[in-house]
């Protein structure tokens, strides 16, 4: 049998990593941030902390805002304590770690233990911490759709669910944060900044279009009066009371003949006028005469700036012809004139 054919591969789509910044106390929930740091790891994206944050005298927050600045996702962890405080906002430095993340508008997660579930050895015994925590709690509530957790293996499930819905939800609505892509996967600098200038000049010349947008040309056909197709001049009478004296039958009726061949016909003048911005280039005119034995053009007028295109035409019966409409093609350059 015949090799089965090689089907072509479809082309691999570029997928981002994205930076989830992991926000929590840390004493109370030390295990539970090693568990979901692991699930952003197994999903393939980049779960960012404070243990990565080295020593530094104001507790690293110039790092922390950098870290939540590179950030696509956000996820806050509560459990049974308030946390540290903060000695320049006199709160949390997980609460603070929040309001940065969401002033910066990145989507936030946060995941709140149920309180049946915390020990005491890991709640706060200051009732002022706990008014706070209560406080921070309740803000968390008004501003999202949290989840309950129970165990560190329900907390990791339900983070992992939570961001790969997030992800695809932000796809579907088209608002995907840019997330990090290898090196090798993007354009180089090089190419990336001759992107950038061809579309900065693609958008000068739209710009540029756009305001060149009425300068078309726009063509009325009309007659010598207004709003006629056709002038019919008044008709010749030729030797209405010719002496026919002299003349034999035979010639008498074939100059008749030629008379009132001559006595039917008709002048027409139509005007191609361009009342445009501009220059009306290879300009076709069909015009159908029915019933017509032939159609002599006259001379067309020079086409001139500001100026307006007039054609005569006579239709003389006397000319021989076997064609009963007649279909007249004219092709001129109109330029640019004035409405009036």
């Amino acid at each position: 049998m015949p090799d089965a054919p090689t089907l072509p591969c479809p082309a691999r789509r570029l997928r981002p990593k994205y930076q989830i910044f992991i926000s929590s106390t840390f004493e109370d929930l030390h295990g539970e941030r090693e568990s979901v740091t692991w699930e952003v790891l197994k999903a393939r994206h980049i779960p960012a902390g404070m243990e990565g944050f080295s020593a530094t005298p104001d507790r690293g927050w110039d790092t922390i805002t950098r870290t939540i600045d590179a950030s696509d996702y956000y996820v806050v962890l509560i459990a049974g304590r308030y946390g540290s405080i903060d000695a320049e906002t006199g709160v949390s430095w997980t609460e603070r770690e929040y309001e940065y993340a969401k002033s910066k508008n990145i989507a936030v997660l946060a995941f709140i233990r149920s309180s049946k579930e915390i020990t005491k050895d890991k709640m706060d015994i200051d009732p002022k911490m706990q008014r706070s925590l209560e406080k921070f709690v309740g803000k968390l509530g008004r501003a999202h759709h949290y989840e309950t957790w129970e165990s560190s293996v329900d907390l990791s499930a339900k983070v992992a669910q939570a961001i790969a819905k997030q992800i695809l939800d932000d796809e579907d609505r088209g608002n995907s944060p840019p997330g990090w892509y290898r090196g090798t996967a993007v354009l180089s600098p090089e190419a990336m900044e001759e992107f950038f200038r061809l579309s900065a000049e693609n958008k000068q010349l739209r710009d540029l279009l756009a305001t060149h947008a009425e300068a078309k040309p726009k063509l009325e056909i009309g007659g010598a009066g207004d709003d006629v197709l056709v002038d019919i001049r008044d008709r010749v009478t030729v030797a209405p009371d010719h002496d026919w004296s002299g003349w034999n039958d035979e010639e008498t009726a074939e100059v008749k003949k030629y008379f009132n061949q001559l006595n039917s016909t008709f002048w027409i003048q139509f005007r191609v006028r361009n009342t445009g911005a501009s220059s009306a280039r290879n300009v076709v005119v069909d015009l159908a005469c029915a019933d017509a034995i032939d159609i002599v053009i006259g001379q067309l007028e020079k086409p001139r700036e500001r100026s307006r295109m007039v054609a005569p035409i006579w239709r003389p019966f006397g000319q021989k012809s076997t064609s009963m409409s007649t279909r007249l093609t004219l092709t001129r350059k109109v330029r640019a004139c004035d409405s009036a």
